[in-house]
């Protein structure tokens, strides 16, 4: 039974975000002939034709160690090919939800773009946060914004950001920041409204 266009959006994406340092040096680990073994799975099952195959030769180019660097590369535009073409078959509400990693101002536009939909509260989640928290995301919204950072983790700017901004604005722009017990965040993630989570 072939997969719904937004199952096959979902799990590119999330492929797309665990690929692995396909032109490491050395033999090819165990979980990386896994997620080779996924991407073509999922490819074939989305492109019977020639993505599949150039997938395919590609793979068995990486294994047998001759021009690695250019499998690897050739195996990342397949996949970030055939991700768009799943993005454009997705429901409209699915699109954009993946970002590859180090389109820094992409992820920007997008987390403004999720802000901009909550009308009564927002909460984000970031082991690691800092000040940018106030001065990249908070400044786009008029409503509560709570900040649940790790204890351990977070960055020496967010306190004093944090305290800058309740002074400055207080209840104008209410905003409440808590930090979770050490190391028991893993995950970045922003709720709106108490219904609809991004991670």
């Amino acid at each position: 039974m072939p997969l719904e266009p937004e199952s096959v959006y979902f799990q590119l994406g999330h492929l797309v975000a665990t690929i692995p340092d396909l032109a490491a040096n050395g033999d090819i680990q165990p979980e990386t002939h896994r997620w080779l073994g996924r991407a073509y799975a999922l490819v074939n099952e989305f492109d019977r034709g020639s993505e599949a195959i150039n997938l395919k030769m590609q793979v068995d180019f990486l294994a047998s160690g001759l021009d690695r660097r250019g499998a690897a590369q050739k195996i990342q535009a397949i996949l970030f090919r055939i991700l768009a073409v799943a993005e454009l078959r997705a429901p409209a509400a699915a699109r954009g939800a993946f970002i590859p990693a180090g389109n820094a101002f992409d992820a920007m536009a997008a987390v403004g773009s999720v802000l901009n939909r909550a009308t009564s509260d927002i909460l984000i989640v970031d082991p690691y946060m800092d000040e940018k928290a106030l001065t990249d995301f908070a400044v786009l919204v008029g409503i509560e914004l709570r900040l649940l950072a790790d204890e351990r983790d977070h960055k020496p700017s967010f306190r004093p950001a944090v305290k800058r901004w309740i002074s400055q604005y207080g209840r104008e722009r209410p905003v409440q920041a808590r930090l979770a017990s050490a190391r028991s965040l893993h995950d970045r993630l922003i709720a709106v409204d108490g219904q609809t989570t991004w991670v």
